[in-house]
């Protein structure tokens, strides 16, 4: 890998996705920190874009966790009342839904990276990040994950 790119929450702007991915080299990496889908005119396939390439490594972010939630439970509300909707409906019809809840609930709340040259310790995140917990990160129960990366 020549570089990484970091980007968030396109939420359904599937033209702002193909740009990033036109620009970068095919050795680069591509670190999407969650929010793919909601609201904007091609969730469906901005998320799918974002579960299926090869040089994207793919965060949970709330709007994930909540289209995850929502397919499992079959219950799209608190999903629909922040513009998940058509993405709810367009997953529950596509043949890939199975496909789809498994990598939803396979994506990492964070990734750590470190920059052995500049001696530096990265982790990347949806939303907040309380360094005070930073060793806490591997034991924390997942609704202390969803509370402090997605949400905070």
């Amino acid at each position: 890998m020549n570089k990484t790119y970091v980007v968030s929450d396109l939420h359904g702007r599937y033209d702002l996705l193909e740009q990033i991915l036109n620009f970068i080299d095919e050795t680069d990496e591509l670190i999407y920190l969650g929010d793919s889908s909601d609201r904007g005119p091609q969730s469906y396939r901005t998320l799918m874009t974002c579960l299926m390439h090869p040089r994207i490594t793919y965060l949970r972010g709330n709007h994930d966790q909540m289209l995850y939630d929502a397919l499992v439970d079959n219950d799209p509300w608190l999903l629909i009342g922040n513009g998940g909707g058509q993405t709810f409906f367009d997953c529950m019809k596509s043949p890939e839904l199975r496909f789809i809840i498994n990598k939803l609930n396979e994506l990492p709340y964070f990734i750590k990276r470190e920059d052995k040259e500049n001696n530096k310790i990265f982790y990347l995140t949806h939303a907040g990040f309380r360094t005070h917990k930073i060793k806490e990160l591997d034991t924390m129960s997942t609704r202390e994950k969803q509370d402090i990366l997605l949400w905070d």
